[in-house]
């Protein structure tokens, strides 16, 4: 399952050295070309290169000199059904992870069953041999290729194309089951532009009151379009760049750095700086050789490097390294290298000694190293994930061998440094290590919301009924502030697989249990999600409405049809209300509709949207009309809409002031000509 897998995604850069355009200067010149450069650096052009990855056949040189990471291990079978992967990485935990483009993907597993992407883009991960494929985050939109990546402490981000607004792209902070917003057919709804779903609820934008609770937002909005970066790895630049990412666009003319601040569950983006201005980069690597290697869009390289020019002893060391040295590096050694100040030389070490026959004890030794000793935190976080590798390998030769192995790091659920114990509630749940119940119930009520975070998935994935306590307990004083947090609690209660649980949740006095409770039952399609359009917070009826329409929970759709009798203050609400009546297509439906737009006390916008609906009764329209998503509705008899608008047409003539209302009613007249009487001009 994991042979050879350090060598999949090794690409070897063959670079030369070219005209130096900037030793420390703010800017300089090159015939047809200028760019500034932040004065701590200088760039220099590469000559013609090639790249080496991986093939079916052997490594064979790729030309134009753009970076592509290696797909191989796929197979032609997968690459024909997705209609999109890029972006490749390998974890520190290390699997594979991907992005997925929409557009009805279907991919069949190695172990059988199929893996949908149907209308958003997805993360999918799986081992470096193509098993276990999963969906890890959904809701994406457009990821450039090379637009994932992990920081030192593990955690995945991607930069999104977004809304297509100006500011409107996303830097976004990837948690397993995330769902980020996005789908393809948000453009296609009749809502228009501005009053999709998409647009209108701003469901691409950083985190503000009122935002749907079951979308994760960004963790900053960023220049849309599609963003390239790269994690900076630790040597060749100054100390301030440490845990840094370094990305660009196209469109934005500059490569910009920015590093993430740690914030409840999540983080804030800070320190962003623009640092080669007026240059149209359109890929990013930092390979072995050192300093940053960008791609211009017409194929021209170049390398970002410290504008000193003084040999780094620890960068030099790392190159050989990663060249190839590191391949003859026997188990002490590699344990040694753990502690790299490069995050490639320490992912290297971690991969080749978990799959090592004697890594495991160096690895648990690593891990459960006291604070403050020879090895500094990041070599532990390094230990638990290899642990996690070799655990994985072992639980798919003998069944519960896996968690066995993994008990040893119970005790780190308690450890003082905050990052282990997070890292260790995250593999221990990932192998679902009974042994482990105690400490997460204890990890799960931690003052640090990441702790609690991955304890939170870890309990979830346990699957045990009396972790419902303690969950609603952390629901109830935790509140409502980490949308992280909040995802993590509805993780862990659809992992409980407990409809008594599910349900004592959703009575539950707290608003913040009961969201909890509604976001599980439509991450479940539960029908049981129409009891919340009667609670008693707005919020939650509205979340309700979005729920069983966006999801077409069709056993929930008469109770939301419903609502159209007690209109709402509330255009979001209400326009899935409408969209209801229309799916269920009955005569009674016909009727609330007509009679819908016909009151005067509603919003014109919302009477106009029940009159197109009306229009496209008898042939529905191929696409949803508040979602755009496709739909194959039958067609439908007409007559049902012209006895429900015929007796109010005298009422709709009076009212239509607006091109838009005129517009609406001439549409459905015109659409039931032959039944309907026209109304006197």
């Amino acid at each position: 399952m994991f042979s050879a897998h350090t060598r999949v995604f090794r690409c070897l850069f063959w670079m030369g050295m070219g005209l130096a355009l900037n030793c420390g200067a703010e800017e300089a010149t090159r015939p047809g070309e200028q760019f500034h450069v932040r004065p701590e650096f200088r760039v220099t052009e590469q000559p013609p290169q090639s790249v080496l990855v991986p093939s079916p056949g052997g490594a064979q040189p790729i030309a134009g000199g753009l970076p592509r990471d290696d797909s191989s291990i796929f197979g032609t079978e997968f690459l024909k059904v997705a209609k999109k992967m890029s972006s490749t990485t390998m974890g520190p935990d290390g699997r594979v992870y991907f992005f997925c483009a929409d557009g009805g993907a279907a991919i069949t597993r190695v172990e059988g069953g199929v893996v949908h992407v149907p209308d958003e883009g997805a993360v999918l991960r799986c081992e470096p041999d193509g098993s276990h494929l999963e969906v890890f985050c959904r809701g994406l939109r457009e990821l450039h290729d090379g637009a994932l990546a992990f920081d030192n402490a593990g955690d995945l981000f991607a930069g999104d194309a977004g809304s297509g607004n100006g500011s409107g792209g996303r830097w976004l902070y990837l948690v397993e089951h995330g769902d980020y917003g996005w789908r393809s057919g948000w453009p296609q709804s009749a809502l228009g532009e501005t009053r999709n779903p998409w647009m209108a609820e701003k469901l691409w934008a950083a985190r503000f009151d009122g935002q749907a609770a079951w979308v994760l937002p960004p963790v900053a909005n960023v220049t849309a379009g599609p963003w390239c970066l790269t994690h900076y790895p630790g040597l060749g630049f100054a100390e301030r760049y440490e845990d840094h990412f370094f990305a660009g666009r196209p469109t934005q003319q500059a490569i910009l750095s920015w590093v993430n601040k740690p914030n409840g569950a999540g983080f804030l983006l800070i320190d962003q700086q623009e640092v080669v201005e007026n240059v149209a980069v359109a890929a990013v690597k930092f390979p072995p050789a050192g300093g940053l290697h960008f791609w211009t869009g017409d194929g021209k390289a170049f390398v970002l490097a410290a504008a000193s020019g003084v040999p780094d002893p620890q960068m030099e060391e790392a190159t050989q390294l990663l060249e190839g040295e590191i391949e003859h590096k026997v188990p002490l050694e590699l344990e040694a290298l753990l502690r790299s100040p490069d995050q490639r030389v320490r992912l290297e070490a971690e991969w080749r000694l978990a799959v090592s026959p004697d890594g495991e004890p160096m690895l648990r030794e690593v891990a459960l190293a006291p604070n403050g000793g020879p090895m500094p935190p990041i070599a532990r976080l390094h230990g638990i994930w290899g642990l996690g590798i070799m655990a994985r390998r072992a639980e798919a030769k003998t069944p519960g061998a896996g968690a066995k192995m993994l008990e040893p790091l119970v005790p780190l659920l308690e450890d003082d440094d905050l990052a282990v114990r997070a890292e260790a509630a995250h593999v221990l749940g990932d192998s679902y290590v009974g042994a482990a119940f105690d400490g997460l119930i204890k990890a799960l009520r931690n003052q640090d919301e990441r702790v609690g975070m991955f304890a939170a998935e870890a309990l979830g994935k346990l699957g045990r009924p009396e972790a419902l306590s303690q969950l609603m307990l952390m629901i109830r004083e935790s509140g409502d502030h980490d949308p992280n947090l909040r995802h993590a609690y509805v993780d862990a209660l659809v992992g409980l697989h407990d409809d008594a649980a599910l349900q004592q949740a959703a009575r539950h006095e707290s608003a913040a249990v009961r969201k909890i409770a509604l976001l599980a039952m439509r991450e479940l399609h539960r029908p049981e999600i129409a009891q919340f359009l009667h609670d008693e917070e707005p919020s939650l009826v509205r979340e309700a409405a979005g729920a069983i329409h966006d999801e077409n929970i069709a056993e929930a759709m008469s109770p939301l049809a419903a609502l159209i009798e007690k209109p709402a203050a509330d255009e979001a609400l209400m326009c899935r209300v409408l969209n209801a009546n229309f799916r269920i297509g009955q005569p009674a439906n016909a009727d609330a509709l007509a009679t819908f737009a016909a009151r005067e006390d509603v919003p014109e916008v919302l009477r106009i949207d029940a009159l197109k609906l009306l229009e496209g009764w008898h042939h529905p329209a191929p696409n949803d009309y508040v979602t755009g998503a496709p739909q194959a509705l039958p067609e439908r008899d007409s007559a049902p809409v012209s006895k429900a608008v015929g007796p109010i047409l005298p009422v709709l003539e009076k009212d239509a002031k607006s091109p838009e209302f005129k517009e609406a009613l001439a549409g459905i007249i015109l659409a039931n000509s032959r039944s309907m009487p026209i109304p006197a001009k």
